[in-house]
């Protein structure tokens, strides 16, 4: 199953978020989110409460891929996912700052 989440500016100063599931070459919605809100920085628990969302009517067992621009790359988010067991693609920053064995590294270094 491909999940895609997606932000849009709506009419009247709303903004909302939207997950997707990815049928037969169409996006179609299954949750979402709005709020009175300009598009921008969203707190990421947002997103997380709209992930939650939707793992509630994913089918147990269920092979999930969760898509997502760079906007959706906090690392709670990521932690969610991973309890879930769902893999997840949501580019970041290569200025940002990663951990790994205790070490700490910004991403541009990755494959120097």
């Amino acid at each position: 199953m491909v999940l895609v989440i997606d932000g849009s500016a709506l009419g009247r100063g709303c903004v909302a978020f939207m997950v997707h599931v990815v049928y037969k070459g169409r996006a179609l919605p299954v949750a979402w989110l709005v709020r009175e809100d300009k598009k921008g920085y969203v707190p990421e628990a947002m997103y997380i409460t709209l992930v939650k969302q939707v793992q509630e009517v994913v089918p147990l067992g269920a092979t999930v891929v969760f898509l997502g621009d760079g906007e959706f790359d906090g690392p709670d988010l990521q932690q969610t996912l991973d309890e879930e067991d769902w893999w997840y693609a949501c580019p970041t920053a290569l200025k940002t700052t990663a951990e790994l064995e205790g070490q700490r590294f910004h991403l541009n270094v990755i494959g120097n």
